[in-house]
């Protein structure tokens, strides 16, 4: 029997001898992504897939954990660390690597074949392993509709006392000079920290609000000069709602994180930030009710872009294509998903290098 290939070549390191197969690093329709990796990892030496356990993440899904040399430098210990999903409901599989020591994720695929699409499984490799578990099965086993979470339960918060705090640092009087040297750092126009409302706190650290998709404060994040950042006791991660939307035009943009927000204010463009690439379930649900009771209403026409960040191990590209999945299906319209332009990490990064106007729009490009 023929085996089809996925792939049109593979690395020349391999070891035609392994995994039975005819040609070095031959793959089949039948392997889901974590059998495609096994094998071209396999046929690497020293880098054999180690399986190091599994468990449940946050959300609920099924989590298996393997390590490996990276194929992409000189590892002499596993810096390569691989997660296999599989969401609860239909059988929705994908995979994150990550390379401890500095690779791109992208290069880490490259080095053996592969590319991002290829740590999503396919129908046929699902129907194919049901197959083998004895399993019947009909019609497809991908979800119809992109994973939504379900209802999550809003837990107690002070709001009146995350409100007066965070009032009190808007009312300091070093604000200004903070929101200015921290406007700076950012690469942005001190009115863009003001539109997102920002205060200071009495040791001159950055403050900004978290809100629900009723515009109250659940949370405040503080950002120091240097060093991690952290949240007032209390907090839960929401959304970064600016004061006011500078731009009437049609398009909104949902990046990662407040100085994302800030620097897509800072020229002008519509912008609401959601606290991380895979935000809590709560988070989620927060900003599918703001746009669906408060932005949409008032901007019907709107066309809503999420925005990932371009980082070694993909997450935020995998992140950036499910949210807009899961906001096409609660929101019976549809939401694009891009990345920034190669060579920048981010938004912020790439609207300070002056290369604004511009994405990568691995998904349906907007009209002009």
């Amino acid at each position: 029997m023929t085996v089809r290939k996925l792939l049109p070549r593979a690395p020349a390191n391999y070891d035609s001898r392994v995994d039975g197969c005819d040609c070095p690093g031959d793959l089949s329709l039948s392997d889901l992504p974590v059998d495609m990796l096994r094998k071209r990892l396999s046929a690497i030496p020293g880098c054999a897939l180690i399986n190091v356990g599994a468990g449940v993440n946050a959300r609920g899904d099924a989590c298996h954990n393997y390590k490996a040399r990276c194929p992409h430098h000189a590892d002499s210990t596993p810096s390569l660390s691989i997660q296999e999903i599989t969401s609860p409901g239909p059988r929705y599989r994908r995979v994150f690597v990550y390379c401890h020591a500095g690779c791109d994720g992208e290069d880490v695929l490259a080095s053996l074949g592969l590319s991002f699409r290829h740590l999503y499984a396919t129908d046929y490799a699902l129907k194919m392993e049901a197959k083998r578990a004895g399993i019947k099965t009909s019609g497809s086993l991908l979800p119809a509709a992109p994973y939504v979470p379900a209802a999550a339960t809003v837990p107690e918060i002070d709001y009146d006392r995350l409100k007066s705090l965070f009032s009190a640092h808007r009312r300091r009087a070093n604000r200004n000079a903070v929101l200015r040297e921290f406007a700076a750092s950012f690469g942005v126009g001190l009115h863009a920290l003001q539109l997102l409302g920002a205060g200071a706190d009495e040791d001159g650290n950055l403050a900004l609000a978290e809100r629900d998709d009723r515009g109250r404060v659940v949370g405040i994040v503080y950002r120091p000069r240097e060093g991690e950042r952290w949240c007032e006791k209390g907090s839960k991660r929401g959304l970064t709602i600016p004061q006011l939307q500078p731009d009437r035009g049609k398009r909104l943009y949902i990046p990662e994180g407040a100085s994302d927000v800030a620097a897509l204010l800072h020229v002008g463009a519509n912008a609401l930030g959601r606290p991380m690439a895979k935000s809590s379930a709560l988070a989620q649900q927060w900003l599918i009710a703001y746009l669906e009771k408060r932005y949409l209403p008032k901007h019907p026409d709107a066309e809503i872009i999420v925005l990932g960040d371009r980082d070694k191990s993909g997450t935020g590209q995998i992140a950036a294509k499910e949210l807009a999945g899961m906001l096409t299906a609660s929101l019976g319209r549809e939401v694009k998903w891009a990345l920034p332009k190669t060579g920048h990490k981010d938004i912020r990064e790439q609207i300070v290098a002056g290369a604004w106007p511009g994405l990568r729009w691995p998904f349906p490009r907007p009209e002009k």
